[in-house]
């Protein structure tokens, strides 16, 4: 008789199922939120960045709160980096946010080639804030990051707090 070695497909399939379901559920909570705030003044002028390699949920649920509740001047949404490469190309951002972290590790080229363009840029981590996601801030030096189990008005008032005492470190 042979033993088939399929386990690892079977729950790598049944991982990537839950993981889409949540991403979805997610998408949805921030729908809801993006009802039931009020819009924001702050913002006005900057470029903003998202990046996301794995959660697709909260990655277009966090771009569209920010589209629906700033002023923030240009948002975009990068999914990997020729994508990033392509926005850097016509944009120079003051905001670079890592919708959880990313598994292209390539990807966090883009606080680098983001700070060629804007010494001051700010890097951000949104997503679970547990020990895997303070390590991975650590290793490329992302001094800021906000839950993405909280109300996104809490991430945005952080967000806010983050900007100006970022501006207040980097003007030196």
């Amino acid at each position: 008789m042979e033993t088939l070695f399929d386990d690892g497909v079977k729950m790598r399939t049944i991982i990537d199922n839950l993981t889409k379901n949540f991403e979805i559920k997610k998408f949805e909570e921030i729908t809801k939120q993006i009802e039931a705030d009020a819009k924001t003044e702050w913002g006005d002028g900057l470029n903003v960045l998202l990046i996301s390699d794995r959660a697709p949920g909260r990655a277009e649920g966090l771009c569209t709160y920010l589209i629906l509740k700033t002023e923030i001047k240009n948002i975009r949404l990068c999914m990997n980096m020729e994508q990033v490469r392509e926005y850097l190309g016509c944009v120079i951002p003051d905001i670079v946010i890592f919708i959880e972290m990313a598994d292209e590790k390539e990807n966090y080229q883009a606080i680098s080639m983001a700070k060629e363009a804007n010494r001051f840029v700010m890097a951000v981590m949104y997503g679970f804030l547990d020990y895997d996601m303070k390590v991975e801030c650590e290793r490329y030096k992302i001094q800021y990051a906000f839950s993405s189990n909280k109300p996104l008005r809490e991430g945005l008032s952080y967000l806010r707090q983050a900007y100006e005492e970022n501006k207040e470190k980097t003007s030196y």
